[in-house]
């Protein structure tokens, strides 16, 4: 099978870095089975970073292996939204521990008392599909200014 990754560079050795980026699903290496897709996303790079070239890197994969590995959660209709806060909520607590300085409980009370946690349960809110740091930076603000301010792609 080929797997198609839209970028500003050629990556001919695909690496997951942790950086203080806003990805959908958190730390990783996104492909696509569409190359449509990953070429369009290659442009919102370029775009977005104001340098490089559009480039799809293509990889070929085994299928076998990969549906061997795959752990999925569900889907959102099938109540996947609350596998995906399962693993969203803790990273979000953890990162107002560690930006705010304040304890785990503390840091639990802040996040489920907030507006943005009462978004982010409402599946047609779409939030949940933001990574931790986009809802982080969206909590920041609220609890700074209590405003909502949401990122352009919401």
């Amino acid at each position: 099978m080929l797997v198609y990754h839209g970028s500003n560079m050629s990556v001919e050795q695909p690496r997951i870095l942790r950086r203080n980026r806003y990805l959908d699903f958190g730390f990783g290496f996104y492909t696509t089975t569409n190359k449509e897709q990953a070429a369009d996303f290659s442009k919102k790079v370029v775009r977005r970073e104001r340098s490089g070239t559009p480039i799809v890197s293509v990889y070929k994969v085994n299928e076998s292996a990969i549906a061997h590995n795959l752990r999925f959660a569900g889907t959102v209709e099938d109540g996947g939204i609350k596998s995906m806060l399962m693993t969203i909520v803790p990273q979000l607590i953890e990162l107002v521990e560690k930006n705010r300085s304040v304890d785990e409980q503390e840091a639990t009370r802040i996040v489920f008392q907030s507006r943005l946690y009462d978004l982010l349960e409402d599946e047609e809110t779409a939030l949940w599909h933001l990574s931790p740091l986009a809802l982080y930076d969206i909590l920041d603000t609220e609890l700074r200014t209590g405003r909502l301010e949401f990122p352009e792609e919401v």
